[in-house]
């Protein structure tokens, strides 16, 4: 593990891990500062909050949907470094206008902004995650991918929680408007220092017909076993999560208390599950890229949802009082085992989905690995829509409880690790009959 630490001091790596890190931290804490101005000061009734919530969360989507496969295209055609300083500069741009949107309470503004950032988030992702083989030798591949998910996740939560700290400051606009222009201004100075590299496919010529372009990117799920795979699980991965963080504040409320400190608490421990997770598969794969650790982080998950389904159909919420809460949270073991639940199964999502993410990079040709990057964003966005659908459908068309959610998953996911399972053994089998 010491050995992927050390390339936090090399230059093929230090200032793309901070371009990326202030990239996820400032779409949060911009996100959120939205969702909470909607919520305390724009929104007149909680149908009104709920309406606009899930309207900020389908906006930063929808790019995925619209804009991965041109992304790809652009990745591979433009060298990926310049690109990268392109794009930070853009959300510099779009953070200087959310300073104006936020200062006059403009909510039409703030949301277009929102999904102007959605479009640059889905053109960056291509270009940060096809850069990493360009830049790095094989042996560091997954070290790296596993510093960029740990930095990542660990980026999420801070964002998120800076968010409702400065808001809840005196003049709380203000500050947020400094901590997202300062913070979109750190991550272009970083991009500056990526090292130069060629362009990987110079001569691409690009399409613009969205449907062609979207079409060609989702049949590229089919290039080669490895690949599906690759895809396909890194997708589920975001199916699962997505669907538990998502209902984080809906947990918290009724498994341990409803207390927005709680929520803290749940997500605190899922993101520090994902970043020890992410971090120490390379130190159990030593450096190899192979999908080993699939299986069992695969039945880690299931069983580990299948608990949390269990607690959750028979804990009671905490006391009303916030005194009495925070005693009857130091004391009761059922909510230390849910949050420690919460931090295994994030544990084993990040061992999971990091050689994943290594063995998509590493097999894919340079020619045409950033549209694959893209396929893979464009699959993830549908299936955290799918979540989202599932959601719906088992909660509110079923009436459902969150313990029936989890449960659904834990048996989803035991069916989507046995194709997985499968489509490993055909790979091993393929790989020993070419040889």
């Amino acid at each position: 593990m010491a050995s992927q630490f050390k390339l936090l001091k090399a230059r093929e790596f230090l200032p793309y891990f901070i371009t990326q890190s202030l990239g996820a931290f400032n779409d949060n804490l911009f996100k959120n500062a939205l969702l909470l101005l909607i919520a305390f000061e724009l929104a007149r009734d909680p149908a009104q909050i709920a309406l606009y919530n899930n309207l900020a969360a389908g906006l930063f989507i929808l790019p995925f949907l619209l804009f991965s496969a041109l992304a790809g295209q652009v990745a591979d055609k433009v060298p990926k470094p310049r690109l990268i300083r392109w794009l930070k500069f853009t959300e510099l741009v779009l953070m200087l206008l959310a300073v104006i949107a936020l200062q006059q309470n403009w909510l039409s503004g703030l949301l277009l902004i929102l999904f102007l950032m959605g479009c640059q988030s889905a053109f960056f992702g291509p270009a940060k995650f096809s850069i990493l083989p360009q830049q790095l030798p094989k042996s560091m591949l997954l070290g790296a991918n596993a510093l960029v998910e740990m930095g990542t996740f660990v980026a999420i939560l801070l964002g998120t929680l800076l968010a409702a700290i400065l808001f809840g400051l005196d003049e709380g606009l203000d500050w947020v408007s400094l901590g997202i222009v300062g913070c979109a201004t750190v991550g272009w100075l970083a991009s500056l220092s990526i090292p130069g590299l060629a362009a990987s496919a110079p001569s691409l010529k690009i399409n613009f017909n969205p449907f062609a372009s979207w079409k060609a990117s989702a049949s590229l799920i089919n290039h080669s076993r490895i690949t599906r795979l690759s895809i396909v699980a890194i997708s589920w991965f975001w199916f699962v999560g997505a669907s538990i963080l998502t209902q984080i504040p809906v947990m918290s409320q009724q498994y341990i208390g409803p207390m927005p400190e709680f929520v803290s608490f749940m997500l605190a421990a899922f993101v520090t599950g994902v970043a020890i997770g992410s971090l120490v598969c390379n130190k159990l794969l030593k450096g190899e890229i192979t999908t080993r650790l699939m299986l069992p982080c695969g039945i880690a998950l299931s069983i580990l949802l299948l608990d949390i389904a269990r607690i959750g159909a028979s804990i009671e919420p905490l006391a009303i009082t916030e005194d009495a809460a925070w005693s009857s949270f130091q004391l009761s073991a059922a909510h230390w085992h849910l949050l420690a639940d919460m931090a295994l199964l994030a544990f084993a999502a990040g061992a999971f989905v990091v050689p994943l993410q290594a063995c998509l990079q590493h097999h894919s040709e340079q020619h045409m690995r950033a549209r694959m990057i893209a396929c893979n964003n464009l699959y993830n966005a549908l299936f955290m829509v799918g979540s989202a659908l599932f959601a719906m459908l088992v909660l509110g068309f079923m009436a459902g409880s969150i313990a029936m959610l989890m449960l659904l998953l834990a048996l989803g996911n035991a069916l989507v690790i046995l194709w997985a399972w499968r489509q490993r053994r055909l790979l091993l089998l393929q790989q020993v009959t070419l040889a």
